[in-house]
């Protein structure tokens, strides 16, 4: 039998590939279309030598050249996946995020498997396009699949905070309309005179992502003129030693530090009422009310402010002792170590939460010493703070994980993001046959604080509802112990003890779901009838 020579059989020689695949390795773009374009041109159309021709080329800034050779690799190779990344990235590169999202979302419905990058790449996408909310679902779904993804979870720092980004409208009274031109619906050139204008209410809807000039004329004399715009609100502040603070957040942390939002008497009256119920649940089983410091509290010779000697922190807790209600503060124990927080994020370290974790389990009676059972180790990451900043800051923090195959998993979950979360953790082989439910807020889950009880009791249920008690999910789980946490700049919204697990779908309908990330949730939890009573639950909400 006749041996056709490689080139006629569509085939480059091994020497040629090999070269081209090291020079296009050390950044020799050139040198590999030198070494692959004789081949390609002689009829070698594989997969393999048109992507490093078409990553050549880009390397070169060859804009058309890329975008010819793509076309003809898609239209060769339909279902090469690494072609099909290779278009994504050229949609990226020209900056056409509409073309990159829907090439990438293409890429996760053609393959079983790809590279989890293809989830972030799709994610910067539709952050570049400022679609948040469906950046921060993409960036949630790559985190399902690989929960200690780092780069996933840096970047869904930036998109919650860009999704959280405060602006405050800015108005620039004009010398002149720059241009002057009001007429109403009917077409009339006179509205009316001067006085009834005043008198009269108008509203208008204007997108104000560009700056915006309102210009108005009475009777055809122009009477002012006004450009509004959107001002960013600063949402950080900038401490000693590269320290980032909370800034102008709805809960006003300056304004607690400082003393200058003190509890009203709706407040305390609430607060003197929730301790007084807390008091009695902690007669009848095993209740714990833990606070989650904030950070300047923690290190306030890092913070620019001056501490009160009474802030919503001492009023709350006068009103817990006055109450009998048994509640944790481990402000000693935090501040005795300085990486039990970091420098980008308003929340606890790892090793801040294996301290809250390990003082909340001397307070409901485990004395023994876990250490032993975790790891500690350092990682760099942005925070909900650094990742404010543009751009992102970063910073060092311990991290606490299982020494070892861990045998607690996450069995369920809602997917809710955010307030309403419902998370169940499972261990096969605890070191306590207990069952704990956390209703706590965003540092419940910070520092994998929640994580660290999983991994000594047999199950672990974990409510985003701060400051919350739902008697109803109390009784279904025949919970061992409660742990009810709050954030300390959370300290001015009184806790609340509900009846019924019905009562938290506000909190979830709030997040105003879109219909499809409404039908994906469903279709994640609509088959764990284990988790009956949660998952019928959630049918209701979701309906």
């Amino acid at each position: 039998m006749q041996t056709l020579p490689l080139i006629e059989r569509g085939m480059a020689p091994a020497e040629p590939v090999d070269a081209a695949t090291a020079a296009l390795a050390s950044g020799e773009f050139a040198a590999v279309i030198d070494q692959l374009e004789p081949s390609f041109r002689a009829g070698d159309d594989s997969a393999e030598i048109m992507l490093m021709l078409i990553r050549a080329h880009a390397g070169l800034g060859r804009v058309d050249e890329r975008q010819s050779l793509l076309a003809l690799a898609l239209e060769r190779h339909p279902d090469n996946l690494q072609i099909r990344i290779a278009d994504a990235e050229f949609a990226m590169a020209r900056q056409d995020w509409k073309a990159a999202s829907e090439r990438w979302q293409r890429i996760q419905t053609q393959f079983a498997r790809f590279p989890s990058a293809v989830y972030l790449r799709h994610a910067r996408a539709c952050l570049a396009a400022q679609d948040l909310d469906a950046a921060l679902r993409i960036v949630d779904t790559a985190l399902e699949r690989e929960p200690d993804n780092a780069a996933a979870r840096d970047l869904r720092d930036v998109i919650a905070s860009r999704r959280a980004r405060k602006y405050r409208i800015a108005g620039q009274s004009l010398a002149a309309p720059s241009m002057v031109s009001w007429a109403p619906a009917d077409g009339q050139s006179r509205i009316g005179s001067l006085q009834n204008f005043r008198q009269c209410q108008i509203t208008l809807t204007l997108d104000l992502t560009q700056p915006t000039t309102l210009d108005v004329s009475v009777g055809g004399e122009a009477q002012g003129s006004v450009k509004l715009s959107l001002e960013p609100v600063t949402e950080v502040i900038h401490g000693e030693e590269g320290w980032l603070f909370l800034a102008n957040d709805a809960n006003a942390s300056a304004e607690q530090f400082t003393g200058k939002r003190p509890l009203d008497e709706a407040q305390r009256r609430r607060w003197y009422e929730f301790a007084s119920s807390l008091a009695v649940l902690q007669q009848q089983r095993s209740v714990l009310f833990l606070i989650a410091n904030s950070k300047e509290k923690v290190s306030p010779e890092r913070y620019p402010h001056r501490r009160a000697a009474v802030t919503p922190t001492e009023e709350v807790e006068a009103i817990l002792q006055q109450a009998g209600a048994d509640y944790l503060n481990p402000i000693e124990a935090m501040q005795a170590a300085p990486a039990s927080y970091y420098a980008t994020d308003t929340h606890w370290s790892g090793l801040g939460a294996f301290i809250a974790f390990q003082s909340c389990l001397r307070r409901l009676g485990y004395v023994e010493n876990v250490e032993h059972l975790f790891s500690f180790s350092e990682r760099e990451v942005v925070g909900d703070l650094g990742s404010k900043l543009d751009p992102p800051a970063r910073s060092l923090t311990t991290v606490v994980e299982p020494q070892g195959e861990t045998r607690a998993r996450c069995r369920f979950t809602n997917g809710v993001p955010g307030t309403g979360n419902i998370s169940i953790f499972e261990n096969e082989q605890p070191l306590h046959a207990r069952t704990l439910i956390i209703f706590g807020g965003s540092s419940a889950g910070a520092g994998g604080f929640a994580r660290l009880f999983a991994a000594v009791f047999r199950r672990v249920v974990v409510f985003n509802l701060p400051g919350s008690y739902i008697h109803e999910v109390v009784e279904h789980e025949q919970a061992d112990h409660v742990i009810i946490q709050t954030n300390e700049r959370y300290l001015p919204t009184p806790g609340s003890v509900r009846q019924q697990l019905s009562e938290m779908a506000p909190e979830i309908r709030r997040h105003r779901l879109p219909e499809a990330q409404r039908n994906k949730l469903w279709e994640q939890i609509r088959h764990q009838r284990r988790y009956a009573f949660y998952r019928t639950f959630m049918q209701e909400v979701l309906r």
